[in-house]
């Protein structure tokens, strides 16, 4: 950026001996990436934008997501913390945090993506223990496994009120009992909200 805005600087005021600064006036932000442009302090040069950040390819109409804002999504998505968690560190750190409603969007954007990849991964896995169990001589279909659920609500709080579990989600995680690793193999999600 800084080549071609002293080029072009040097091509529109040959004679001009002023300083290239960032024009803060212009830029834009775009999630946890920046648009920016120059301009001269002492003439009226004043570059073009330039992205800040590297795009994802896409077919769809409109401005192409960002990598990184992309990439802090698959991130957020394989931690405990949230959106508001993140967007505290970054405000701790003096950091300008993306708009929740822009990291809402990126992340409905990927988590399709990410959820077919973890089926993927679980369906590896899958296959993977009923190779081992075949090179074991021992019959492939029949899986040994240990299984947890995790519920949204506290089990003490229908106490007096239900001998089941009250919870309006649920998260069923399967693994299997074959190797030592003790992969897990499969999830089962479930929710009574509407």
């Amino acid at each position: 950026m800084w080549n071609e805005v002293f080029r072009e600087h040097q091509n529109v005021s040959p004679h001009c001996n002023g300083i290239i600064e960032w024009d803060l006036s212009m830029e834009e932000k775009w999630g946890s990436a920046w648009r920016e442009c120059a301009k001269c302090t002492k003439c009226t040069y004043r570059s073009k934008m330039f992205n800040l950040y590297e795009e994802v390819a896409s077919i769809k109409r409109g401005r192409r997501a960002a990598k990184i804002n992309l990439g802090l999504q698959v991130g957020l998505h394989h931690t405990p913390i949230s959106t508001a968690s993140y967007r505290k560190i970054c405000m701790a750190s003096n950091i300008p945090p993306p708009s929740v409603s822009g990291m809402q969007h990126t992340a409905n954007a990927i988590s399709e993506k990410v959820e077919e990849e973890n089926m993927r991964d679980l369906q590896r896995q899958r296959e993977k223990i009923k190779r081992i169990k075949k090179i074991r001589g021992e019959n492939p279909d029949v899986v040994n496994i240990q299984s947890d659920c995790v519920y949204n609500n506290a089990i003490y709080s229908g106490i007096g009120k239900t001998p089941f579990q009250p919870a309006t989600q649920c998260a069923y995680t399967v693994a299997e009992y074959e190797t030592y690793k003790h992969s897990i193999i499969n999830t089962l999600p479930k929710s009574k909200l509407c």
